[in-house]
Order: structure tokens, then C-alpha cells, then sequence
């Protein structure tokens, strides 16, 4: 699987954009069901990877904040 921990935000979001695309696109033409698979733990994993950021971003001083995740962080 593909470490998205390292990709800038930007491509991040394209990424995202173009796979959510590709997986309706084969959607609605009756696409293979592995690829669908494939595209969609894609989608999953991107999209969690964009919510932690956006968590993390809203804790920058350690000292006076803590981040508490919980089971919808987790998918």
C-alpha cells in the first residue's frame, strides 16, 4: 500500500479527487469488482490520512493541547 503519510497535501487531495472519479466512473459502467475494491481502500485510506492531518493541525502547541482520537478516527 501506497504511504501517504509522506505526500504533500495538494497531491494528497488530487489523488483523492482522481480515485473517488475512477471508482464512479467504473461504477456506473459495471467495472470489475477488484479494481472497485482496490479504488475504494484507496479512497479509505486517503481519506483517513486527510482527517488526521486536519486533526493534527488543529493541536500545534503540544504544552497546552492533547489530541484524543477515538474509533471513528480509526477505519
Amino acid at each position: 500500500m501506497f504511504n501517504y503519510r509522506t505526500t504533500e497535501q495538494s497531491a494528497l487531495l488530487e489523488l483523492l479527487s482522481k480515485s473517488t472519479a475512477d471508482y464512479t466512473r467504473l461504477l456506473t459502467e459495471n467495472g470489475d469488482r477488484q479494481q472497485l475494491d482496490k479504488l475504494e481502500k484507496e479512497i479509505i485510506e486517503i481519506q483517513k490520512e486527510v482527517r488526521q492531518r486536519k486533526k493534527l493541525s488543529e493541536y500545534t502547541d503540544a504544552s497546552k493541547d492533547y489530541i484524543s482520537f477515538n474509533d471513528s478516527d480509526v477505519v
